[in-house]
């Protein structure tokens, strides 16, 4: 004889939504204990749970990425960035490069003005210009001609990465 369909009726509404198959030994109303493969129990979730973020962290911290280099590409850019506006507009522009962070600088009457965001370092490189071309206070460091020059300099960054010029021959950049 197969399995008898009886529907409980508690709560009431429960018919309406959806009938429940139950075993012939079953009796309504009264509560049984829930045979081995009625789900997972709260300890097996939890054991699954912990195994999942112990590997999520491992993962991560195998992927992570580095300070340095992820700094470097983005100073490329910026880089790359700056000295196109200068030379399509042709008009001088230049990078402010700060402990904290990079940002662009455009000249006005008044000397120069930065504009945009700073784009903050994940780490903390050192700058060297040996020459400045303006040496007025509110300068930036980075300075970008019209003619495709820029200022000659050596930006180190956390991590081995480094990015140089020497005003003529354009970027170039080395990982660590």
């Amino acid at each position: 004889m197969g399995p008898i369909l009886t529907l409980s009726f508690w709560p009431p509404f429960w018919p309406l939504l959806w009938p429940r198959p139950c075993r012939p030994d079953h009796q309504p109303g009264r509560h049984t204990a829930t045979a081995p493969d009625d789900g997972f129990s709260l300890i097996e979730l939890v054991v699954v749970i912990a195994v999942m973020a112990v590997l999520s962290v491992g993962a991560v911290l195998a992927t992570g990425a580095r300070p340095g280099p992820g700094d470097a590409q983005r100073f490329q850019l910026a880089f790359e960035q700056a000295r196109d506006l200068a030379v399509l507009s042709g008009r001088t522009s230049g990078l402010a490069v700060t402990p904290a962070g990079l940002q662009r600088a455009l000249p006005d009457q008044d000397g120069w003005q930065t504009v945009g965001q700073v784009q903050r370092w994940r780490s903390r490189p050192t700058l060297t210009v040996p020459d400045r071309l303006d040496t007025r206070s509110r300068a930036p460091q980075l300075i970008f001609l019209p003619d495709g020059r820029s200022s000659a300099f050596a930006l180190v960054f956390r991590g081995g990465a480094r990015c140089e010029s020497d005003g003529w021959t354009g970027l170039i950049c080395t990982s660590g």
